[in-house]
């Protein structure tokens, strides 16, 4: 076997092993509820508790399709001036159907008060790690909304770069091509 057949059959050994590997979860959701702070908009730094939290109904897409409607389970936790406990795990939870969600917060990206309309608005940004049963986690960003006693919480996470198992497939099948057409020129 030449080097260039030795070099293809271990880059295809190493694609299929890639293939494997679970899918990243990906997608959006939404959740309805409320929650209840330390102090007003303006001087605020603790979410203290959530309630009625629910995933809200035609807001998922990818992965999350079909959870609508299903219970949350929300932990508190502090946002100013650093992100206490730290990482919030997990942030939310909730199971659909035979699927377990849920998001560990690692880092607060971003904090915005915003008192200038009719009714005050804080939002909370945030980073951390998406799980759900079946699934390789997944980096995702999450965003809390909340503004006149209700809550709107938005996350999405996003794999869009190919795992390296397709790449070394694509790469493998590539050479694997080259070593016929080198022994179809040789006869």
């Amino acid at each position: 076997m030449n080097n260039i057949s030795k070099l293809a059959a271990v880059i295809a050994a190493i694609s299929i092993t890639g293939l494997a590997s679970g899918a990243k979860i990906t997608g959006i959701i939404a959740f309805t509820g409320t929650t209840t702070l330390n102090g007003s908009v303006a001087t605020a730094t603790t979410f203290t508790s959530f309630s009625d939290v629910v995933v809200a109904n035609f807001t998922q897409t990818g992965d999350y399709l079909g959870t609508d409607g299903s219970a949350v389970t929300m932990s508190p936790f502090t946002f100013d001036p650093a992100l206490a406990p730290s990482p919030v795990s997990p942030l939310w939870t909730f199971i659909s159907g035979l699927t377990t969600y849920s998001f560990r917060l690692d880092t607060i990206t971003e904090v915005i008060r915003d008192m200038s309309g009719p009714i005050d608005k804080l939002t909370v940004s945030g980073r951390g790690l998406a799980s759900a049963t079946g699934f390789d986690d997944a980096i995702g960003d999450w965003t809390l909304t909340t503004q006149g006693g209700t809550s709107r919480i938005s996350f999405s996470s996003a794999a869009a770069v190919p795992e390296g198992g397709t790449t070394a497939a694509l790469l493998g099948l590539g050479l694997i091509g080259l070593v016929s057409l080198s022994r179809r020129f040789k006869r």
